[in-house]
C-alpha cells in the first residue's frame, strides 16, 4: 500500500513540475521561401524571409547590409525591409533579398544560413531588456542551370551531317546574283530616262499620242459640262485633265506638281517649248479660279479657258513630238 502511495505522489509532483515549466519556443517564427526553384547562371532569384514576434520583442536589422550580409556563392543584388502587424497582437517583418550567381560547375547551390537578432523586453516596474538572442532561417537549396557545355559530354553520334552537294549549295548565289542584276537593269534603266528624256517619251507610238489626246479632250468636255457653274468644279477639272495628259504623254508626275514644275519638266522630258509655256499659264490660271478668288469668273471667263485649253490639247505638235 505504501508503495502505491509512493508512486501516485511521485507522478503528482512530475505533473506538477511540467505544468510549471515555461514554454521553450522561441518569441520569434521565421519561414524562408524563394521566387524560383531554379535559375540560370546570372538570373536573379528573390528570397524572402519572413518574421513573426511577439509585442514584447525588437528586431535588430542592422546585419542586414550588403557589406555584412555573406551568402556566398550568391551576390546580394538589393535588400528591401517591410515591417508588418500581424494576427495576435504580433508583429511581423520581410526582409527580401534579390540574390544572384555567377558560380559554374555546378546543378544545384544553397543560400546558407541567415541570422536574425532580437532581444526581449521583460514587464515590470522597471522595464528591461534581455541580451540580444538570435534565430535562423534555414538554408534554402536552389537549382542551377546552364548553358555551358562540360568536356565531359559525348556527342550523341560521330557521323557527320550529309552534304548538301555542289548544286544546293550554289542556290543562294544564283539567287543574289539574280536579284542584284535585276536592280541593276532596273536602275540602269531610269537612269538612261533621267538622261535621254527625248528618247525615253519615244516608247509611245504615234497612234498612242493621238489616242491619248483624244481621251483628254473627250474628257475634258464631259467633266466641264457636269460641273456646271461652279468655278472650282470646272476649274479643276480643266487643271486635272491638261496634267493627266501631260503624265501620259512625257512619264512626268503632273498631279502632284504646281504649272512651274510641270512647264520645267516638259522641257526637260523634249516637249515644245511653247506648248510648255501654255500649260502652265492654263494650269496657272485654273488654280488660281479654284483656290484664290473668283474674281471674273463668269460664264466668259469659262469659255475663254475651255477653248484654251481644247486649243492646248488638239495642238498636233503633241503628237509628233
Amino acid at each position: 500500500m505504501k508503495k502505491i502511495l509512493l508512486c501516485v505522489l511521485l507522478l503528482l509532483s512530475t505533473g506538477i513540475a511540467a505544468a510549471q515549466q515555461p514554454d521553450k519556443r522561441p518569441p520569434v517564427a521565421v519561414t524562408p521561401r524563394v521566387d524560383k526553384t531554379a535559375i540560370w547562371i546570372g538570373d536573379e532569384i528573390r528570397y524572402t524571409i519572413r518574421a513573426v514576434y511577439d509585442a514584447n520583442v525588437e528586431m535588430v536589422l542592422d546585419n542586414f547590409t550588403k557589406e555584412r550580409l555573406q551568402l556566398a556563392p550568391f551576390v546580394v543584388r538589393d535588400i528591401a525591409i517591410e515591417r508588418k502587424e500581424w494576427a495576435g497582437d504580433k508583429g511581423a517583418v520581410e526582409i527580401t533579398l534579390t540574390l544572384t550567381t555567377f558560380e559554374t560547375g555546378k546543378t544545384d547551390l544553397t543560400i546558407p544560413l541567415v541570422p536574425l537578432y532580437y532581444f526581449v523586453r521583460e514587464g515590470g516596474i522597471a522595464e528591461k531588456e534581455k541580451p540580444v538572442d538570435s534565430v535562423a532561417a534555414a538554408p534554402v537549396p536552389v537549382g542551377l542551370r546552364s548553358a555551358l557545355v562540360t568536356e565531359s559530354l559525348i556527342p550523341r553520334t560521330t557521323t557527320p551531317p550529309p552534304s548538301p552537294g555542289m548544286a544546293w549549295a550554289l542556290v543562294p548565289f544564283a539567287i543574289g546574283f539574280a536579284g542584284l542584276l535585276s536592280l541593276g537593269t532596273y536602275g540602269g534603266w531610269r537612269t538612261w530616262q533621267r538622261l535621254y528624256p527625248t528618247q525615253a517619251m519615244t516608247g509611245l507610238s504615234r497612234e498612242q499620242r493621238e489616242e491619248i489626246a483624244r481621251d483628254a479632250l473627250a474628257r475634258l468636255r464631259a467633266d466641264v459640262t457636269a460641273a456646271g457653274e461652279d468655278v472650282r468644279r470646272w476649274s479643276g477639272a480643266m487643271a486635272s485633265t491638261l496634267r493627266v495628259m501631260a503624265g501620259h504623254l512625257f512619264d512626268i508626275p503632273g498631279a502632284a506638281q504646281t504649272p512651274e514644275e510641270i512647264e520645267a519638266s516638259l522641257k526637260r522630258a523634249g516637249a515644245d517649248a511653247s506648248l510648255a509655256t501654255q500649260m502652265k499659264t492654263v494650269l496657272a490660271r485654273c488654280d488660281e479660279l479654284r483656290y484664290g478668288k473668283e474674281g471674273a469668273s463668269g460664264p466668259r471667263m469659262k469659255a475663254q479657258l475651255l477653248d484654251a485649253a481644247e486649243r492646248l490639247i488638239q495642238s498636233p505638235r503633241w503628237i509628233s513630238a
